[in-house]
């Protein structure tokens, strides 16, 4: 009796053994850990600004060891650290049913990528009263973000308040998703109240010019408003209207220009002048 008891003790644990044994095995080969497998047909992919994001999903795959093609699941995480010659990087990421991620990257080209720019929808002159309100008019476009004016900082570089009469140089910078970081350097003329008794409205206070392009500063005239009326100055100007442009620009040479509009108009033996002021940036 004592001896049966001891074989089947014995049996158990020999079955214990065996079930524990056969469950790790089971386990190692139920188990997965192996993450997907890219595939890429070419290391270099070239885009445009305007494409859209799928574009850089082109001739990428991944296949995983038990769940086979997974090129269904991948995704871009990133596109970072852009250079000079408009090449960025690209990160991708596939997931099989076990949750491996595999990852991979590669570079992109965008053939027509320029750094952000920035932008004013006010000209660079204010009264003294309108200085501190700068900012508001200040923005920044970014051709694959968009609209990134809310990463816009400005630093004044001339030792003396913005608020004070002069011009003053104010550094603009802002940088992209891809770390593409621009600063722009604008000289900004701060004069008195009611200096002037019109309003002189461009067509824009600020435009980017390549290098050896030409230039009509006229072009930009837009609207002259006095005393309640206003004047299209976009078509021929009339001949009692006189216009005074100090146009510094060279297109020959890269650099940052600020073009300076006087317009003169005499109205019932009242004379109405208005001033205002382009920035020509030359890439």
């Amino acid at each position: 009796m004592k001896k049966s008891k001891i074989v089947l003790h014995i049996l158990a644990i020999v079955v214990a053994v065996a079930c524990f044994f056969v469950f790790r095995v089971y386990t190692q080969i139920k188990t997965d850990d192996v993450a997907p497998r890219f595939s890429v047909d070419t290391e270099l992919i070239e885009v445009s600004v305007s494409d859209p994001e799928t574009m850089l999903l082109q001739g990428v795959s991944a296949r995983d060891n038990r769940d086979g093609d997974v090129t269904h699941t991948i995704i871009i995480e990133s596109i970072t650290a852009i250079n000079e010659d408009h090449v960025a990087v690209v990160s991708y990421a596939a997931f099989d049913r076990s949750g491996n991620v595999g990852k991979i990257q590669r570079n992109v080209y965008y053939k027509d990528y320029h750094s952000p720019r920035i932008t004013l929808t006010h000209p660079a002159c204010f009264t003294i009263t309108e200085a501190e309100k700068l900012m508001d008019y200040v923005g920044a476009q970014d051709v694959l973000e968009g609209d990134i004016s809310r990463r816009v900082r400005a630093t004044v570089v001339s030792n003396s308040s913005i608020r004070n009469e002069g011009i003053h140089t104010v550094r603009f910078g802002v940088t992209n998703s891809l770390g593409d970081s621009v600063q722009l350097e604008v000289p900004i003329q701060v004069y008195a109240n009611g200096l002037y008794n019109a309003q002189l409205e461009l067509s824009d206070y600020i435009i980017y010019l390549p290098k050896g392009s030409s230039f009509a500063p006229n072009n930009y005239l837009k609207t002259l408003t006095y005393s309640g009326k206003s004047i299209n100055l976009s078509r021929t100007l009339p001949a009692d209207i006189s216009v005074r442009c100090d146009n510094p620009v060279n297109t020959h040479t890269p650099g940052v220009y600020s073009v300076k509009y006087t317009v003169t108009l005499t109205d019932r033996n009242v004379t109405f002048t208005a001033y205002s002021n382009l920035i020509v940036v030359i890439e």
